[in-house]
């Protein structure tokens, strides 16, 4: 299995935070976020490519579909809040690489709460060894849309 949850996680993560210095960004969803807003970005799926197996039984490319929740309180412009960050999100990840699948308000059971959802996928290969002048090598994923 090709993981790369970690390395999206981060690069999300890190792009997210710089943006919104006060958002709460999980990789997995609690039954009450900590804090809102908050940014949750899960792996849903995680499967060989099948066109790109190899004989030798080596995967060499996965696909990935990814759910992203936005939620925002609505005591504080809630809608506009969550859409504003979701939007952001949707640039990151679609920056990235990957394609939008869907993308749309999503009911919340809890009063007084708005939420934004959106699934993302691509095909995302092994990852491969960079090194840098003077570096620890880093491990790099590339992403293509399918």
């Amino acid at each position: 299995m090709i993981d790369a949850e970690r390395a999206v996680f981060q690069r999300v993560r890190e792009e997210a935070l710089r943006l919104f210095p006060g958002l709460t960004v999980l990789n997995a969803r609690p039954d009450v976020p900590e804090s809102i807003p908050a940014l949750i970005l899960e792996e849903e799926n995680n499967a060989s490519y099948a066109r790109a197996l190899a004989g030798d039984g080596k995967e060499r490319f996965a696909r990935v579909t990814y759910l992203l929740t936005v939620i925002a309180d609505e005591a504080s412009g809630g809608k506009t809040a969550a859409k504003r960050i979701a939007g952001a999100a949707d640039g990151i990840m679609c920056g990235a690489g990957f394609a939008r699948l869907s993308f749309s308000p999503s009911k919340d059971r809890r009063r007084g709460v708005a939420s934004f959802t959106g699934r993302y996928g691509a095909v995302i290969a092994a990852p491969e060894e960079e090194r840098q002048d003077g570096e620890e090598p880093r491990l790099v994923y590339r992403i293509y849309r399918k």
